[in-house]
Parts: C-alpha cells; structure tokens; sequence
C-alpha cells in the first residue's frame, strides 16, 4: 500500500518506446481471439457510466475467522478490488457477488515491484523470477510491509521483469471474469538506491511494462497504486493523502480513457468516522471514485454513500507538454 517518494518528470515517460514485443505471444494471441473477454472488458464503461463514484478494498478471505458472509456488503459497491486467489473459496465467493450485482465491476489485485507471497496465477508467475532484484551492496533489497516482515524488491530496469509483469497481468486477467487490475506498489522506493539516475529508470522500466500491459490489454479498466502519473493507465489509487487530491486526482491527460482516479480513505478514530462525508466530496468533486474502510479485510456501507455526489468541477493535472 505504497507512498510513492521519487518523482521525476512525465516527459521521461512519454518519450519511451518498446523496440520490440514482450513474450508471452501465445497469452497475448489468446487474449485477442477472445472475444468474448473483449466485449466484456470494454462493458465497464457502459456499467460505471451511470453509477455512484465509489468502490470498496475486498482483500478478504471469505473462509477465514471473521472474514465471511460479506458478499452482499461488497455487491452494493459499483467498483470493486479483489484478490486473485483461484481457491474454491475464493472463486465461490467472487461469483456470489456478481450473481448478487451483475453490474458490479471487478479489477483482480496484482502486486507490481515486491515480492509476493499471497496465491494466485499472476503472483505464481511472478515468484518465478530468479536474481532479479534490486541488490543494496551484496544483499537484495528489502522493505518492511509489517511488523516483523520484510520482502524483497524487484528490480524493474531488467527486460526480464517487464516480460514477466505484463505476463503474471494478463494471466491474471484471464483468471476470472475481472473487467482490469488494481496494481499494488506501483511505486520506486527512495531507498532502493540513493542515485537518483537508477531510480528514474525504475521509473522507467515500470511505464514500458504499462505502455506494453496496454497495448496488449487495451479494453481492461488499470488502476495503479501510485502517486506518481503514469501513461496507459486510467488512474491511480491515492491511499491515505488527502493533502494530495489536488495534485493526484485532477484529470491528467497522459491516462487512458475513460479515467477512473480512486481515493481511499481509512477510518482509525472517531474523528476520522465523523469526517467521511467531506473526505468523500472532496474527493468525488474531482470526478474520482471515494472508498472507506477501517481495515482491507471487511468491507463496510456507511450512511454518507447514499447521499447525492457533488458537481465534479476539478483543476486539470498538467499535461506532459507542460510539466
């Protein structure tokens, strides 16, 4: 759940160009005589069109203590992340949604620069790579994701991670009836290196594997979370940064169309419960969608989200030519 801090410029980005396709051909031939997944992925836009700009965090396990019976909750939503995992419970639970709102779009969770241990095909695809991590002096480097728990961290310049990315994002894809990918840390750590030249061309390295995700996924909804603007992608997820909705929420012209910028806002106190419905139309304002949560396992509907959204009316994000 990352917060970006290396920032560069957008024309970097904008000036790179793939010289050749990434592997994975018999995937990418399969995701394009597909079509009826085609049709279905270019349906989100007709289903979020008319619907309320919100959307829930679903990492939930529906067979764990205290995690179940919340597929009603969830089908309330119009726009909703869930995991990947292709165990009967997971798949079961997934489909219960969907019986319960047809309409209901649905972006499967991909992890992008760390090292993942949750199942699932993309991030089984993923863990097969080998020596591909950012190295800080003899060891790779790590980051702290809780307590006591640290994981290692690609390095995404290597040809060998961008091929294998985009593979473990249309596996994904095609692992369920998903309409996108929510794509977790899709971020370059300060720390990963204290030249900012390497850094920058992590940077780099994360957009081709996007440029190339959209080429060969052009109908899926892509939502990174990131606060950095990257081309291809219809938003980014703004987790926690409220002092940052003007500049990562207003509309940028380097994203694919149409846009879907996400907020979410998590609840830890009671002043915090108190001001949802002014974080959520400071976020809808800018046309964003707004989600709220007191943890990423249980999926709550509060009051405030049946209330009549704001006129959005946001500031335009500067586009590459001007930044």
């Amino acid at each position: 759940m990352a917060l970006d801090d290396c920032k560069t410029s957008r024309r970097a980005f904008s000036a790179l160009a793939l010289g050749t396709a990434l592997s994975g051909g018999a995937l990418r031939l399969a995701l394009a005589g597909d079509a009826s997944s085609a049709s279905s992925a270019r349906s989100w836009q007709r289903r979020l069109a008319t619907a309320p700009k919100l959307f829930c965090l679903a990492y939930i396990t529906p067979d764990a203590p205290g995690q179940g019976g919340q597929e009603p909750t969830v089908a309330r939503y119009p726009l909703a992340v869930m995991g990947q995992e292709r165990r009967a419970a997971a798949l079961r639970f997934r489909g219960r949604i969907r019986e319960l709102n047809p309409e209901i779009v649905t972006l499967g969770y991909q992890m992008t620069i760390e090292e993942n241990t949750v199942p699932g095909p993309g991030h089984d695809l993923l863990r097969q790579l080998a020596g591909c991590w950012v190295q800080d002096g003899s060891d790779a480097f790590t980051v702290t994701v809780s307590p006591g728990k640290k994981r290692r961290v690609y390095d995404t310049r290597q040809r060998e991670w961008q091929d294998k990315f985009v593979q473990a994002c249309l596996t994904t894809l095609e692992a369920d009836p998903y309409d996108g990918l929510f794509l977790d840390q899709c971020t370059v750590y300060s720390a990963a290196s204290p030249d900012r030249a390497v850094r920058d061309d992590m940077k780099a390295g994360i957009q081709a594997a996007l440029t190339e995700l959209r080429r060969q996924a052009p109908d899926a909804l892509i939502v990174a979370n990131s606060s950095f603007s990257f081309d291809g992608v219809n938003g980014e997820l703004n987790e926690n940064r409220p002092r940052d909705y003007a500049a990562e929420l207003a509309p940028y012209n380097g994203h694919a169309h149409p846009s879907a910028e996400l907020a979410y806002f998590m609840i830890k106190s009671d002043g915090d419960r108190r001001d949802l419905k002014e974080r959520m139309q400071a976020v809808q304002r800018y046309g964003a969608y707004f989600g709220a949560g007191r943890d990423y396992q249980h999926v709550e509907w509060y009051e405030e989200f049946d209330s009549p959204p704001p006129v959005p009316n946001p500031p335009s994000k500067p586009s590459i030519e001007n930044s």
